[in-house]
């Protein structure tokens, strides 16, 4: 499924830098042992695309890096639980 491959795409992007992933794991109380546990859940692969979503500077970091369109990434949430279908 593309939408899981680009979530752990975005959850490699945010451990990649420290300072990053530590307002991650801050904002989602989650330790890195949960992210190890969880990593393969969809539900859990969604939530990562929605912190992704809600920071638009951290979007388009990502969508840059990854030569993505941030329209992509928000059409790919589409595909995961938990997606408000507008």
């Amino acid at each position: 499924n593309q939408a899981e491959v680009i979530a752990l795409d975005i959850l490699r992007f945010l451990a990649c830098e420290p300072e990053r992933f530590g307002r991650f794991l801050s904002l989602s109380g989650l330790t890195p042992q949960d992210i190890s546990t969880l990593a393969g859940q969809p539900d859990f692969l969604a939530s990562v695309m929605d912190y992704l979503l809600s920071d638009e500077k951290l979007l388009h970091e990502f969508a840059e890096n990854d030569s993505l369109r941030p329209q992509t990434i928000a059409g790919l949430r589409q595909k995961l639980p938990g997606a408000t279908h507008i």
